[in-house]
């Protein structure tokens, strides 16, 4: 049976703005890792987002989409599914923007590099830390948590959706 894919899921009711997961994001993709804050050399450059607003807070990252249109968009082959993740390969990625364009969700950057015009920027669920995505071990209010689902559970919530009752128009 295929396995849908994993992601994170963050809740934006127990998220207090502390900013962690980027620190620690960007920390586990920087060749320069620090312990604490003010080890962290150079810019804070994370594959996640907080936005807040007046009356909102919440994180943005990669939803590791099933039918992931970025990948689809990707005239280059650089965006692939490798073990139920979504991933980038930054040698194929040309830069091109299709995937910005393309992400329903606007959680892909091109970030310029040394040798390119840039490459396609997005999260990785930490593919290369056993221990997992660093965002969801930093948080202080476990407002992150990885999500699993299964082929099951998603038929069982689309059997829900359709035994529902459907109002009639004197109803509405």
């Amino acid at each position: 049976m295929k396995k849908l894919q994993s992601f994170v899921y963050a809740d934006k009711n127990k998220c207090i703005g502390c900013r962690a997961c980027e620190v620690a994001c960007s920390s586990v993709h920087s060749k320069k890792i620090g312990k604490t804050i003010g080890a962290v050399q150079g810019d804070i450059m994370p594959r996640l987002f907080f936005v807040q607003t007046k009356q909102e807070k919440m994180l943005v990252q990669c939803h590791h989409c099933e039918a992931a249109p970025c990948r689809a968009s990707c005239a280059s082959g650089a965006i692939r599914i490798f073990k139920q993740k979504v991933i980038v390969d930054e040698v194929l990625c040309t830069g091109c923007k299709s995937c910005v364009l393309a992400c329903p969700f606007g959680v892909i950057e091109i970030m310029p590099t040394k040798y390119k015009a840039g490459i396609a920027w997005k999260c990785d669920l930490c593919q290369k830390r056993d221990e997992g995505p660093a965002c969801i071990e930093v948080c202080p209010m476990q407002a992150l948590r990885w999500v699993e689902p299964s082929i099951e559970a998603k038929r069982k919530r689309i059997s829900a959706v359709q035994a529902m009752p459907v109002l009639s128009e004197d109803a509405r």
